[in-house]
């Protein structure tokens, strides 16, 4: 068994099912993301987004991240980090995560984000037991959150997200005064 010599403690932010489902109120989620951020205490190191290789990456997938960014700002690509899952299918099919990102058939959204994240992300298998493999493949997601903190310096945290909030708060009411202005 292969053990990490380093302790990590973890908060995780669960989100509700349907937060970023577009049918629900943006005043609604922003309350419920202001919550959950304030609720990490020292603030988020960095964020996960899952997909499976099994599946078709989905509109509604790519939907997800750029809710996002409209809620955190651009500077949420600097904390993102895209976890694959479904690693012993591809294995078993003699095919790696790379191959598959470089296929034509990677959708552009996809491609687009790892661009956007610096290229961080990482493989889980769903089903090994090989220890080894498992410890490796959690050293390569820590690995991973050290270089969003070190690129970072600091987590996002609830006053990075009123900043934010403040400035998309200015921009919208200014948006809305030129439009007003142009109107005949």
């Amino acid at each position: 068994m292969a053990i990490l010599t380093q302790t990590y403690t973890f908060s995780l932010c669960f989100t509700m099912a349907g937060l970023f489902d577009a049918s629900i109120d943006t005043k609604f989620i922003e309350k419920e993301i202001v919550r959950c951020v304030s609720m990490v205490r020292g603030g988020i190191h960095a964020i996960l987004v899952v997909f499976s290789v099994r599946n078709r990456f989905l509109k509604e997938e790519f939907d997800v991240i750029t809710r996002l960014r409209t809620l955190f700002g651009s500077r949420v690509d600097d904390y993102l980090i895209v976890v694959f899952t479904g690693g012993d299918e591809l294995e078993a099919n003699e095919q790696s995560l790379k191959d598959l990102l470089k296929e034509s058939s990677c959708p552009k959204p996809l491609k687009e984000t790892l661009s956007l994240c610096q290229d961080r992300f990482v493989l889980f298998d769903n089903r090994t037991k090989d220890e080894t493999k498992k410890a490796r493949q959690l050293r390569d997601l820590l690995s991973l959150v050290n270089i969003v903190l070190t690129n970072n310096l600091k987590p996002y945290t609830q006053e990075t997200l009123s900043a934010f909030m403040v400035r998309h708060i200015i921009l919208r009411h200014q948006l809305h005064l030129c439009s007003t202005n142009l109107k005949f």
